[in-house]
């Protein structure tokens, strides 16, 4: 019915200064909220989260890191929430400088003090850092089956832009080909995937 059930104006969920950016936030079913955002407070980006109860109060005091960038920036964060409070993170890194931006993944619990990292603590790429040129815009979606499926723009050497996917389980096993697959074979440029399940263990990626 529109009645605002916190303070008038919000309320913030961290007293950090500097440049705080792109906000995600997601539901989760033990009744908290989870918010993501971006903050440049060191020289690299990083992700940092904060855990909300049903009436607004902070749990993770003014915020923890999900990811710090190494030797470069976390862009474009995309999370999803698994809903038991294991969340997945995925974002473009620059930490392998000329070769490009890479999909990168990180795997968390969402505890009670702060994320529990499944995996190692800086994330894992999604292709081999030989794959030169890299890629850009990832977007993810969870399969109907219970995995992770990640799309990105891949420009990797002697071949078109093309969009290239991948896909996970919960213990950070690639599941695809190394590198991930590409989604089509044309001699154009694509870019910009948006996807979602097919509700049979893969996804439906527009480009």
């Amino acid at each position: 019915d529109g009645e605002v059930l916190w303070e008038e104006n919000g309320i913030p969920v961290t007293n950090w200064s500097g440049l705080l950016f792109a906000p995600i936030v997601l539901p989760n079913l033990d009744e908290h909220i989870l918010v993501c955002w971006g903050d440049s407070i060191t020289s690299s980006n990083q992700i940092i989260g904060q855990r909300l109860n049903l009436n607004g109060e902070r749990l993770w005091g003014e915020g923890v890191e999900v990811f710090t960038g190494i030797s470069g920036n976390a862009l474009n964060k995309q999370i999803l929430s698994r809903g038991n409070g294991d969340l997945a993170i995925v974002w473009l890194d620059t930490r392998f400088g000329a070769s490009g931006n890479f999909p990168f993944l990180q795997i968390c619990r969402n505890v009670e003090n702060g994320p529990e990292f499944l995996l190692e603590r800086q994330g894992i790429p999604l292709l081999p850092p030989e794959v030169t040129r890299g890629g850009g815009r990832v977007q993810a979606v969870i399969s109907s089956d219970d995995a992770i499926i990640v799309a990105w723009e891949d420009r990797r050497r002697d071949q078109p832009r093309s969009i290239y996917a991948q896909k996970i389980n919960w213990e950070g096993e690639l599941l695809w080909a190394e590198g991930g697959v590409r989604c089509a074979d044309m001699d154009y440029r694509q870019g910009r995937p948006q996807l979602c399940s097919d509700g049979n263990g893969g996804a439906i990626i527009a480009y």
